[in-house]
């Protein structure tokens, strides 16, 4: 099982968008997919698989109570976001290893959970203590990079919130970092025409953390607005082959990323 977030600190990168879009590529493959809305927006949970519930959310990673998954087609579970993530910053103030809730509560329930090949977490865009929960568990951090004068800086403040953490959660006896989650990026929104795009793709030439590069294309934007990923899209004859370049990119992009996570 391989646990990934999708992870930043400003929005309008297309977090939500590609952890959407991988999750869905990753079922319609057959891999057995659990998707976590953790962001108190609940762009996943409310306008894309229409879930309206204040139960067995994924507030209840942090208050030690069971949480409900359900059910979207074969190969892919989702657990909703609610409202009341906003409290849970407040709630975790007082504890000792706060950021490492999360993980606490996947290890009491890793039995319920081994039949997983993927775990995916879409999270608020921040850094806060929820956040870093998330990134103290998972295996791979991804955070998608726009192609604007804010993208490679966004880059390197992430860099150095995740280095902080890393300092922060430490065997006492040994003084080395709990902490083995990978940061990785993606280029998003990519348009070659664009001369912020051609700097964010220059940037990326020689960093082997930035592990595919996505375009910017409507069908993404429309895949969010109808809830219809573009994985579903690809079978669309007519799609398919009005915009065949795209889904090429799309699939060698989703493919590099799966590869990094598994390897």
């Amino acid at each position: 099982m391989k646990t990934i977030a999708f992870l930043t600190e400003k929005g309008g990168a297309g977090k939500t968008t590609q952890s959407y879009n991988f999750a869905e590529y990753l079922a319609f493959n057959k891999f057995n997919v659990l998707l976590i809305d953790m962001d108190q927006q609940k762009s996943l949970t409310s306008d894309l698989y229409g879930i309206e519930t204040t139960d067995g959310t994924s507030v209840n990673f942090f208050r030690n109570t069971p949480v409900i998954t359900h059910k979207i087609n074969e190969y892919l579970d989702f657990i909703p976001s609610s409202l009341a993530m906003d409290l849970v910053e407040t709630e975790l103030m007082p504890r000792e290893l706060r950021a490492m809730t999360l993980g606490f509560w996947f290890q009491d329930h890793a039995n319920e959970l081994k039949d997983y090949d993927y775990i995916i977490f879409d999270c608020h865009p921040d850094f806060k203590t929820v956040n870093q929960n998330v990134a103290a568990f998972c295996d791979i951090i991804i955070s998608p990079l726009e192609p604007s004068q804010f993208g490679i800086a966004a880059k390197h403040k992430i860099e150095a919130r995740f280095s902080w953490l890393q300092e922060q959660i430490v065997n006492p006896a040994t003084r080395k970092t709990l902490i083995t989650s990978k940061l990785l990026f993606i280029n998003n929104l990519v348009d070659i025409r664009n001369l912020d795009s051609k700097m964010l793709m220059e940037n990326s030439k020689n960093d082997p953390s930035i592990i595919a590069s996505l375009p910017k294309k409507q069908l993404f934007a429309q895949s969010i607005r109808q809830a219809y990923p573009v994985i579903k899209m690809s079978e669309n004859t007519s799609l398919a082959n009005t915009h065949d370049k795209f889904f090429k990119q799309f699939f060698e992009a989703y493919e590099h990323i799966k590869n990094a996570i598994d390897n």
